[in-house]
């Protein structure tokens, strides 16, 4: 969840003085809790429950990322998210809702569907949700396009009128998804300037390839 000052020595002293036994109960930490570590001051401690409460609002990929369910990757999270908008959409849905979607396979749907059942799993979820961290994803897709929506792309090279983020972007906000390398599942390669290996990998796999000039007619 991205929380600055929370790293692995800081999660094992909790751990050793009993303050927190999953990860639910990083959220119902209080000052004194912290303070009392080794090396905590004042500041620290307040910036602590600040990161803490600021990683609430982090969207519903980055919690099933940090949820650590069994072949859920970033990519994979990102997936999720974006197919069921919330986390009790997909806790709710069987494993042949989760198979269909593109780039999900069997053994990941059930991982997806085992976790939600085990009970463990739900009281952590009720607790999260109760401390009022985020269970919806964070972007929402502003105008669906037939050249864009449930298609996935890969970016490579550099682009003369967009920045990496910017071209991510705008991909989303039509219903895409980007990926980070070329593989079967794979529409398309945008392809700019000063190319590596992406596009090599493309033309072996027959990928489409486009230019920045055909991605802008393709934006207009």
């Amino acid at each position: 969840m991205d929380i600055d000052g929370l790293g692995p020595a800081v999660v094992e002293k909790l751990l050793e003085r009993k303050l927190i036994k999953d990860v639910a109960d990083i959220y119902y930490l209080k000052y004194d809790d912290i303070y009392s570590l080794e090396n905590f001051k004042d500041k620290s401690t307040r910036n602590l429950l600040a990161a803490i409460e600021e990683s609430k609002k982090k969207p519903l990929s980055r919690l099933l990322f940090a949820m650590g369910i069994r072949f859920i990757g970033s990519h994979t999270a990102e997936i999720l998210a974006c197919e069921f908008g919330d986390l009790d959409t997909l806790a709710g849905a069987d494993f042949g809702d989760i198979e269909k979607i593109r780039e999900i396979g069997p053994k990941i749907a059930e991982s997806v569907v085992t976790f939600f059942k085990q009970q463990q799993n739900l009281d952590i979820i009720r607790r999260l949700r109760e401390a009022g961290v985020n269970f919806k994803a964070g972007k929402q897709v502003v105008e669906a396009r037939e050249s864009f929506a449930g298609k996935t792309f890969v970016l490579t090279g550099k682009l003369e009128g967009f920045s990496r983020e910017k071209a991510r972007e705008i991909i989303e906000n039509f219903g895409g998804r980007v990926a980070s390398s070329v593989s079967r599942s794979t529409d398309a390669v945008l392809a700019g300037e000063d190319l590596g290996s992406k596009l090599d990998q493309a033309k072996k796999l027959n990928v489409s390839i486009i230019s920045e000039d055909d991605f802008v007619e393709m934006i207009k």
